[in-house]
């Protein structure tokens, strides 16, 4: 029986981490008929995060959310096949109407982002071509078309919204209003959206190795985000002392061209998807 008052989401963005979710998450909070919760990536329907805290632990996360038109969430583990597995087929089970919002990045600069977070979390202390090359964690959310592809044995290509990276930057109101036009939204002359403004570009790094170590614990997460700014910043400085990566920052090009090779195949497979108007960021035309 549901104990808990709180609604199920009716949109995920689900993924691709490093590719623009955040800023895409922090845009449509700002929208009135939205509603995403202050816990941006609560995972739930990964099996090794927090599937097992059941789906009225998931309902309560949203309690506050009213009448507005769409709620949702944004986890990019959801994009993650080579890691987690099962996930679309859980998100049917519970959510078999949800929208679905799938952020993608040029491929090769999305592994190598992901690269910079992981050395910041404390998480990598390989040099970067050995780890780009060696550990499919890194290559796996740059298949995009593989990702979609197991979204698509579920839900009917309608419910898949792709937004590009390039194109959430260049004019993020037009990007933006792509994906509330998507969720069914009505038409606000009023909303805007802005870059947060509230956070340096060092405490934002700060405050995602912080959320790093507190996955999963919403909780904690929503209590740092309401913490007074004193021990805020003194969680920061404690996050940002320097990590023990070694090695070179820079890609090879010998790293690069295996890479592309990597996800030459996915991308033909995007193209196809989002037809001819989808350049693949120029990758296919290299020799």
């Amino acid at each position: 029986m549901t104990t808990s008052p709180g609604r199920l989401p009716t949109f995920l963005i689900i993924g691709a981490m490093k590719s623009g979710s955040t800023t895409l998450y922090n845009h449509l909070r700002q929208h009135p008929e939205v509603m995403l919760p202050d816990y941006k990536e609560p995972e739930f329907f990964v099996e090794e995060k927090n599937w097992s805290r059941g789906v009225d632990w998931y309902r309560s996360l949203f309690i506050g959310a009213g009448e507005v038109t769409a709620v949702g969430e944004a986890s990019t583990s959801y994009t993650k096949f080579t890691e987690f597995g099962g996930v679309p087929a859980r998100i049917a089970s519970v959510l078999p109407d949800v929208q679905l919002v799938y952020v993608l990045r040029e491929p090769i600069s999305r592994m190598r982002s992901m690269y910079q977070h992981q050395v910041l979390t404390r998480s990598e202390s390989r040099p970067i071509n050995e780890a780009l090359l060696k550990d499919d964690r890194y290559l796996g959310p740059s298949l995009y078309a593989e990702n979609a592809r197991r979204y698509l044995d579920y839900f009917p290509r309608d419910r898949l919204h792709f937004l590009l990276t390039d194109d959430l930057q260049k004019d993020p109101s037009a990007a933006v209003r792509g994906v509330t036009e998507f969720l069914g939204l009505p038409d606000t002359p009023d909303f805007v959206p802005t870059e947060r403004v509230d956070l340096r570009t060092s405490d934002r790094r700060a405050d995602r190795r912080i959320k790093s170590r507190v996955r999963g614990l919403a909780a904690v997460e929503v209590g740092f985000r309401r913490a007074p700014s004193s021990v805020q910043n003194l969680l920061r400085r404690v996050a940002t002392r320097p990590s023990t990566a070694s090695g070179p920052t820079e890609l090879d090009p010998a790293t690069v061209e295996v890479l592309l090779e990597k996800v030459r195949p996915d991308l033909e497979n995007l193209t196809r998807m989002l037809g001819p108007q989808f350049d693949a960021w120029g990758l296919l035309d290299l020799p």
